[in-house]
């Protein structure tokens, strides 16, 4: 029974379910706890794992400049500007009408990931805002700026965002806007093999 599982978790890994792949790999590993290669297979699978940036428990830590009242929360349910649910949000504002206010998050990659990606949208609660800098975020891989996302406004439909993450370290992303931005499931993740 033990291959019918391995044989389970590569069909779960090639459909990008890696979830799914290291539950069967770990039913096989009991079945047969000596097989190295249910072992190799394990290890290889869990660096597929994705690494949540809304996450609290994720972040090294939040710093930030000149601000007096802002905010920033994590892993939130939020509207967004379309009505829509948002899950897992990081959402901001800083209350200034100064560009040079900002928050700034750090995290520690370790050069496991290859690309980020999320949904950045204008939260409903903040729609009739109309004095504010438009909210955006900044990115620097190891200190090097590597994507700076589009700005977003009250009127703006929520937009798809990725970049790359391919060797970094330390990432740190630098969130801007006067009266609030958000970004649902923003995920950093190794890039699964092409065929």
């Amino acid at each position: 029974y033990a291959d019918t599982y391995a044989q389970k978790a590569e069909a779960c890994f090639n459909e990008k379910d890696v979830n799914g792949a290291i539950g069967n790999m770990e039913v096989a590993m009991e079945l047969q706890p000596d097989n190295a290669d249910y072992k190799t297979k394990y290890d290889t699978y869990q660096q597929y794992l994705p690494f949540f940036l809304y996450d609290e428990d994720n972040y090294l830590n939040v710093t930030k400049t000149e601000i007096l009242t802002g905010s920033i929360q994590f892993d939130k349910t939020t509207k967004s500007n379309e009505n829509q649910d948002m899950s897992h949000t990081i959402c901001w504002d800083t209350r200034q009408t100064k560009d040079n206010a900002y928050f700034t998050v750090t995290y520690n990659l370790s050069d496991k990931y290859d690309i980020v990606q999320g949904t950045m949208f204008f939260p409903r609660n903040r729609i009739n805002e109309t004095k504010y800098i438009d909210s955006y975020f900044i990115v620097y891989g190891d200190g090097t700026k590597i994507f700076e996302s589009p700005k977003m406004s009250n009127d703006s439909l929520a937009k798809e965002i990725d970049f790359s993450v391919m060797g970094v370290h330390k990432l740190e992303i630098e969130f801007h806007g006067t009266y609030g931005g958000c970004i649902s499931n923003l995920i950093a993740q190794k890039a699964f093999p092409t065929e």
